[in-house]
Order: C-alpha cells, then structure tokens, then sequence
C-alpha cells in the first residue's frame, strides 16, 4: 500500500489499538499491518 515496511512505532499504535477496549468487538479477522513484508507475527 505505502510501497515501505511499517515502522515500529506504527506498529505499536496497531497493537496499543489491538489490546485498548476500543477494538473490542474486532474478533476473528486478519489485520494486514506490514504489507506483509515479515514471514510471521
């Protein structure tokens, strides 16, 4: 999408955002956060 790996601070604010109350309700689903650059997460 942005043509670069995602930085560890975006990274961060996904996982921040993952673990808040505000994403709650997202469950079973796949969030594509690197563009998928890494093997694994």
């Amino acid at each position: 999408m942005l043509g670069r790996p995602t930085t560890y601070a975006e990274f961060a604010k996904i996982i921040a955002f993952l673990i808040s109350d505000d994403a709650k309700f997202i469950t079973g689903t796949t969030l594509k956060v690197d563009e998928a650059y890494s093997s694994a997460i």
